[in-house]
């Protein structure tokens, strides 16, 4: 140790050094910007709002769902990326983890790719009413399952238990499909077809959940994850759309049908803005417990707004499908494992 009165030559660094150093120390915990009550109640609004997109979805069922998962991941991305910008001219490390990315990246390629348009597909064949639950009932067991493996959350009885009824609720629910299907000239396979991407749907939701957990716990911010999340979106299918379609497909869509869609962005925005800042306080399971609020809305708008049939086995299945999310209703908050850093750890 150099005595008090010495002072201490010092040349300057190469930022290089500087940067790698900074990303070899662990990210630093940041303190949750909202309460655990204000999350619960985001995690409500979020229901509103996907069910506000879901209705919106719904009138657009017609046309091709690349085309209409793009249009809704714009306004995501659009309106994300002046915060972003933001972030980065102040000098914020948007990605502190450089795994953290990786982890972001390929979740909302499953979610946006696989997710978002299977549900779109499946909506032309099954309807809202249907569609909602058997998603939500497959989130759940999803979110449980991802959030073991990559976020160390534990699985309890009382999970085991949930995942037990919404297997049977999604199993009811399939075999009544046919009854519940949009058209009646659908045949078996189309409706198989509907019941499998739906389900698929579910698991890659819950899968992009998981994901944008890790990355907020890893510390990005809450707008790098959604204008990832919107530009892997409006880029990735927009360019698989306009080869599906062609330019005389985009032409033929109408100024309302346009419309439609950039109102189902904008309710998925806002969705998804306060369902990722809740997801910060807020674990994957208790998020998926909250969303049974929009089984019931989305029952109610099928059958009012759509004219969805309603059956014997749609009211069993979703009236188990609640039962299985309530049974989580006093499970306490799960705690995840700390994300240790690892210098360029894989994906």
């Amino acid at each position: 140790m150099s005595a008090p009165n010495q002072v201490q030559p010092q040349s300057p660094e190469p930022l290089e050094s500087i940067v790698a150093a900074a990303n070899a120390l662990p990210p630093q915990p940041v303190a949750a910007p909202i309460s655990y009550t204000v999350g619960v109640i985001y995690c409500l609004l979020a229901a509103v709002g996907y069910t506000l997109a879901n209705i919106a979805l719904r009138q657009v069922s017609d046309l091709d769902p690349i085309m209409v998962t793009a249009a809704k991941a714009f306004p995501t991305m659009i309106g994300m990326a002046p915060s972003v910008f933001l972030l980065w001219n102040r000098g914020v490390v948007l990605t502190p983890q450089r795994s953290a990315i990786g982890y972001l990246l390929a979740g909302c390629c499953v979610g946006q790719f696989i997710g978002n348009c299977a549900f779109q597909y499946s909506l032309s064949i099954v309807g809202l009413a249907l569609a909602v639950p058997i998603c939500l009932g497959t989130m759940v067991i999803g979110g449980a399952v991802f959030g073991r493996i990559f976020l160390g959350e534990r699985v309890t009885v009382r999970t085991v238990i949930a995942i037990v009824v919404l297997i049977v609720a999604t199993a009811i629910l399939s075999l009544g499909s046919g009854r519940s299907a949009v058209r009646a000239d659908l045949t078996p396979l189309q409706i198989a077809s509907g019941v499998i991407a739906v389900s698929i749907s579910g698991l890659a939701f819950s899968f992009l959940g998981t994901m944008v957990r890790r990355s907020l716990l890893s510390g990005m911010a809450v707008a790098t994850t959604m204008f990832v999340s919107g530009l892997v979106g409006t880029f990735g299918l927009s360019t698989i759309a306009l080869a599906r379609v062609g330019s005389e497909g985009l032409a033929a869509t109408t100024a309302d049908q346009w419309l439609v869609m950039l109102a189902a962005g904008l309710f998925n925005l806002f969705a998804f803005f306060v369902l990722t800042v809740a997801l910060q306080v807020v674990s994957v399971v208790v998020v998926n417990l909250l969303n049974v609020t929009q089984v019931a809305m989305a029952a109610i708008a099928g059958v009012l707004i759509f004219q969805e049939r309603v059956t014997q086995s749609m009211v069993i299945g979703v009236s188990l499908t609640i039962v299985g999310l309530m049974v989580l209703g006093k499970r306490k908050t799960p705690r995840s494992k700390p994300l240790t850093p690892e210098p360029d750890d894989a994906i």
